[in-house]
């Protein structure tokens, strides 16, 4: 399963981030050697891996959202790559508050051959049996089955399908990211002029300015404060001190300076 940005089956597979509404590819294959399997794509969803799925196509192949994705296109032979290859084209889109978009589809390989996608959707093909009131004519009423009418419906409905001898069906999966126009202009750098006036406003709101009188008396006030704090401190240092501690500190000095 590839995810092609731009119209494939031949375009480049998606590398990095789309924008939504860009035309892509949805292409699933397969590669037999011998060519004696087919392929149909059924029951494909995209969802953002938190919300409930959104259905692409249905499990008859038919396409569930024409106005998303249009039909699936096969194609036989492509080449050394593929034996059988199917393609739809779709808008890029995404879910809220995600990038993410999560694709899962069901091919179911059939031998030789699949029935067409979306063969319910045709007349003739894939229809069951009409109801018993259909198979009678105007005459049933009166008891009178008409068993050709049955008989050649059930005839052209054995020959209008396909002859299908083996089925199997394999999941794939593939993730793109897309993004909108308002994440485009989230994830933009700011302009220089946006930068200044952010950076004036980050000085603003944490940078305190005081005039040139109010520094002064501010200054002043904090070394009052811290003379009064050392005054108060040697205040007390003495008077933990007895009065002999102190006379023989003073007598101790005198003595060393004579």
């Amino acid at each position: 399963m590839q995810i092609q940005v731009g119209k494939g089956p031949w375009a480049s597979e998606v590398s990095g981030i789309v924008k939504i509404g860009q035309t892509m590819t949805m292409v699933l294959a397969i590669k037999d050697v011998e060519n004696k399997f087919d392929m149909m794509v059924r029951n494909c969803i995209a969802h953002d891996g938190k919300r409930a799925p959104i259905e692409l196509v249905d499990s008859q192949g038919c396409i569930v959202r024409p106005k998303l994705m249009s039909r699936f296109t096969k194609v036989k032979n492509f080449g050394s790559s593929a034996s059988v290859l199917a393609f739809a084209h779709f808008q890029a889109f995404k879910f809220p508050d995600s990038m993410d978009v999560h694709f899962q589809c069901t091919i179911q390989i059939c031998r030789p051959h699949c029935p067409e996608q979306c063969a319910a959707a045709n007349p003739g093909i894939g229809h069951q049996i009409t109801p018993n009131h259909d198979l009678y004519s105007a005459g049933s009423a009166h008891g009178s089955v008409v068993r050709p009418r049955e008989e050649r419906d059930v005839s052209q409905k054995s020959q209008l399908e396909p002859i299908v001898e083996e089925m199997t069906e394999i999941g794939l999966n593939k993730v793109i990211r897309v993004v909108s126009t308002g994440d485009l202009a989230f994830a933009e750098p700011p302009s220089q002029e946006q930068s200044t006036s952010d950076f004036e406003s980050y000085e603003s709101d944490d940078v305190i300015c005081m005039s040139t009188p109010g520094f002064a008396a501010s200054l002043i006030v904090l070394l009052s404060v811290l003379v009064v704090s050392c005054l108060v401190a040697a205040f007390l240092c003495l008077r933990q001190k007895s009065p002999r501690d102190i006379i023989t500190t003073i007598s101790g000095t005198i003595i060393k300076k004579k």
